[in-house]
């Protein structure tokens, strides 16, 4: 069986964004370097070292976390002094670099993508062909270990579930406080956060039916979501009643401004500017091979599933 992520450095991950920046403006944007941190944990270590709230942070989309990563984050702040922390801040595996200013905070999609150079180890053999087109799953980095679980929670209003399947500190000291009041607990977290374990469960929906369709592309289960084709909306909903959730779940009223709308995506995608890097002897695993790769993918789209589709079909 192939591995991957067996050292940071074997996954490295840049981010594809070329913001418009200036001088000056109400957002600062740094490239953040991290190793063996996911985004949201690395941002909280930044926002706590230069004493600002998380709230005041944005990022494209969240790298994984057995890696070496770089991306584009903002953060509010007109003050130079905390600018000047920020410029200066010496964490362990994390570095910052400031690259300007603009009137905008960075937002969830608005890279492009991202460039992958990916070490795979313990092969028998390098596979003689690599198809680049795969299904655009949602990969592993995606659900974690409960994300989906707590997603689906949320939605069906199991608020009491929820927060005991989340188990952090924050919501637990507000439940000690404020028993039953398991809402006030979960919004005690980012809504970036609680957006992301509705995201999960949409997800999961999508990679249920997605190999079972033949259409190009459809949308992700969620308020809203409109399906051009009847047998994908009658495949979805038949897996939202599995687990006795309707599309009108998706309106959480006790937990404002979360996204919980459906959209549309891609069922097919190519990983762009492929290359074989390296294909040597795995020193990891005597006697077995390693296989050292390039190449892009659009936001979104998961390495992780592009490289098990190479020894899926291979």
């Amino acid at each position: 069986m192939y591995k991957i992520k067996q050292r940071p450095e074997d996954f490295i991950v840049n981010e594809i964004f070329s913001p418009k920046l200036k001088k000056q403006g109400d957002y600062v944007y740094f490239r953040l370097k991290k190793t063996n941190y996911n985004t949201i944990d690395a941002i909280k270590k930044i926002a706590n070292a230069i004493k600002l709230p998380f709230k005041r942070f944005g990022f494209a989309g969240a790298k994984d976390k057995n890696a070496v990563t770089s991306q584009v984050v903002s953060v509010k702040t007109n003050d130079e002094a905390k600018i000047t922390m920020l410029r200066e801040l010496k964490l362990k595996d994390i570095e910052i670099e400031i690259l300007g200013k603009s009137d905008q905070p960075v937002s969830l999609g608005d890279h492009e993508g991202n460039e992958f150079i990916v070490t795979i180890r313990n092969l028998k053999e390098i596979p003689k062909k690599i198809n680049t087109k795969f299904i655009n799953y949602f990969g592993p980095q995606r659900f974690g270990l409960k994300n989906a679980l707590i997603g689906k929670a949320i939605i069906k209003k199991s608020f009491q579930k929820a927060v005991k399947l989340i188990d952090r500190p924050e919501c637990n000291e507000h439940i000690k406080f404020h028993p039953n009041d398991f809402t006030g607990a979960i919004r005690k977290l980012p809504n970036k956060l609680i957006s992301l374990f509705v995201h999960a469960y949409q997800s999961d929906i999508w990679n249920r039916v997605a190999d079972k369709v033949g259409i190009e592309e459809f949308s992700i289960p969620g308020f809203g979501a409109e399906y051009r084709d009847e047998k994908v909306k009658q495949l979805i909903n038949k897996e939202l009643k599995k687990d006795s959730i309707t599309s009108r779940d998706f309106i959480i009223r006790q937990i404002p401004n979360i996204h919980t709308e459906g959209r549309t995506r891609k069922k097919w995608v190519k990983a762009e500017d492929f290359k074989i890097l390296e294909e040597e002897k795995d020193e990891l695993h005597i006697g077995k091979k390693k296989l050292k790769i390039k190449f892009r993918l659009p936001k979104g789209s998961y390495a992780t599933v592009f490289i098990k589709s190479i020894f899926a079909s291979s």
